[in-house]
């Protein structure tokens, strides 16, 4: 599964649920640099990203209901631009080969692959052919199981309504 399509609070949060014993200015720049990732979906020509989100990331609270329906939504609209497609991966799929972390592979423009594998603490970096088409495999098993786009889409906005009633004063 990818991450990277994030609003900044919620980044916030989740890197600073990762790292709590890091200083403030750490945890910046740490969040600088998955913003400005974000960037390369803007360009002229802009990567293709699939991106399959597995339903407990729509469904465990980050830093409040207002921080989660923003994420949400900053979701839905990287999800209209043309060139993303996005996934949800239901509860009801059960377990998957992404469990212990998230799972990105990545095309370059002369064709081959990498795979980059990260969980709270760790990342690497896999270009071993044949590794690297096992993790295809593995994410490929997982995109059959993923809902389509409309169906996802569907999923994710009930997700960000629960959270809107949340936030809402009652």
């Amino acid at each position: 599964m990818i991450r990277g399509h994030l609003t900044a609070d919620y980044a916030y949060a989740v890197l600073r649920s990762g790292s709590p014993r890091d200083a403030v200015e750490k945890i910046d720049e740490k969040l600088a640099a998955r913003i400005e990732r974000q960037d390369i979906l803007k360009r002229p020509v802009p990567p293709h990203l699939w991106l399959i989100l597995d339903e407990a990331v729509l469904r465990r609270p980050v830093d409040g209901p207002e921080v989660m329906k923003a994420q949400l939504d900053h979701v839905l609209s990287v999800a209209q631009r043309p060139n993303v497609v996005v996934q949800v991966l239901p509860f009801a799929s059960g377990a998957h080969p992404a469990m212990g972390g998230s799972l990105t592979i990545l095309t370059l423009a002369n064709g081959t692959e990498a795979a980059y594998m990260e969980g709270s603490h760790t990342g690497h970096l896999e270009e071993d052919a044949e590794a690297v088409r096992g993790f295809r495999l593995s994410y490929d098993l997982i995109k059959a199981s993923a809902l389509p786009p409309d169906e996802s889409t569907a999923v994710i906005k009930t997700a960000m309504e629960d959270y809107a009633r949340c936030a809402s004063p009652t």
